[in-house]
């Protein structure tokens, strides 16, 4: 494991986790519900460089970035280098579609036109983490854009909900999400880490979930309580070959969170955004969630009044036309209504634990996970807290962020 590499070069190390059962510990609000009691972990502190600071949760690293994009690149490359060199030797040369990594020479030159459309700051950023990683920028490219360039149009993948209201025991919003890709991308388990954003041009401070070296995301929470996941959407609604002249929806979405103080804001914003390809986006402040159901051309704003929401690879809002007993979304399908019945199964009752063992449920047992779940996250924005789960690897583990986000003032 990296950790190890870590611990050769300490002469002490310990680790202060809060354990229950023999499993890493996860919820802020310890809350009882029948399953297991979860509490956050204490996050070690390992290393720090330049104003940046690694800590650990468990197997998990968590990086908290300060500063402008160079310097916060800098820190990124130098302390995360042990994770990086993995990602980047087995998702481009040992695991991948093109085995050997000989089809990446092909695909440089659509990634190398995605980047271009990324702003300066961004660009300073990838800058820095080739500073102090020693990957070349054009590999930082790559692994970036590694979940783009691996996904066949045709396929979808993830499940997501969120519950509020009479759905919570407090009234809460309770977030999460199945990430679910590729089963060798179980492979790069011990490259997922939590990067934290704490830009110096006034951006909101935002965590991010992935692996070591893809600052675009599809699940992120910012200090003022936003949280996203995104979905795979079908390919029927439009052209299965992404435009290269916008950004990224994945680089767009922490665009957005850096300058989203709020719900309306980042609605406003996202409508004025012309997307690559389709997606499915739930977001959610403290107290409700929405489901964007995103073509090329048209976007639909999906909102629940009943405190209940999820979202798997298909669109809901019955305004889209399409045939909706294909073999492409019945798998899908299923998903949806698993989630759904479940969510009724356990009305009042969903805080973060509940939705542990909501995501954890198999789809053949009446929920979502599958072999294809890499990782799985829940949210809470009114603590800022997350919980993460990487199936076969590290069990839920909770992290507070409202430290590592620390204080923010708009400029």
């Amino acid at each position: 494991m990296i950790s190890d590499i870590i611990m050769s070069n300490r002469p002490v190390f310990i680790v202060l986790l809060l354990i229950f059962g023999g499993t890493i510990a996860g919820s802020v609000t310890g809350a009882q519900t029948g399953y297991q009691t979860w509490s956050p972990v204490y996050l070690e502190k390992i290393a720090e460089y330049e104003g940046g600071t690694l800590y650990t949760a468990g197997e998990i690293p968590v990086v908290v970035l300060t500063g402008s994009f160079r310097q916060m690149g800098r820190q990124y490359g130098e302390l995360l280098k042990p994770w990086l060199k993995s990602f980047h030797q087995k998702a481009l040369f040992t695991y991948s579609q093109g085995e050997g990594g000989e089809s990446w020479d092909q695909e440089r030159s659509f990634a190398e036109e995605n980047y271009n459309q990324y702003p300066d700051n961004i660009h300073s950023f990838f800058e820095g983490i080739a500073e102090r990683s020693t990957i070349p920028l054009k590999d930082l490219i790559l692994l970036d854009q590694y979940v783009v360039l691996s996904i066949p149009p045709e396929e979808g993948w993830c499940s997501q909900l969120a519950a509020w209201g009479d759905y919570t025991p407090s009234g809460s919003l309770v977030f999460g999400k199945n990430e679910d890709y590729y089963e060798y991308f179980k492979e790069f388990d011990d490259s997922i880490v939590v990067t934290v954003f704490r830009p110096d041009d006034g951006s909101i401070p935002v965590a991010t979930i992935g692996n070591a070296g893809e600052i675009s995301t599809m699940n992120a929470l910012n200090q003022n309580g936003l949280v996203i996941a995104m979905n795979s959407a079908p390919s029927v609604y439009d052209s299965n070959i992404p435009r290269t002249d916008v950004i990224m929806p994945f680089m767009q979405f922490l665009l957005l969170l850096f300058d989203s103080p709020d719900m309306a804001s980042f609605d406003q914003n996202i409508r004025q955004y012309s997307p690559a390809f389709p997606y499915i986006l739930n977001m959610a402040d403290m107290h409700e969630a929405v489901s964007y159901e995103t073509s090329v051309n048209t976007t639909i704003r999906r909102v629940s009044e009943q405190g209940f929401i999820a979202g798997t690879n298909h669109f809901i809002d019955p305004s889209w036309k399409y045939d909706r007993k294909t073999d492409e979304i019945l798998e899908s399908i299923e998903r949806y209504d698993n989630l759904i019945e479940l969510g009724e199964e356990m009305k009042g009752k969903i805080n973060p634990d509940m939705m542990m063992h909501m995501l954890d449920i198999r789809t053949e047992q009446g929920g979502v996970t599958n072999p294809d779940t890499i990782y799985q996250f829940i949210a809470e924005p009114a603590n800022k807290t997350i919980w993460i789960k990487i199936p076969g690897y590290q069990d839920w583990t909770g992290i507070n962020l409202t430290s590592l986000f620390g204080e923010y003032s708009s400029p």
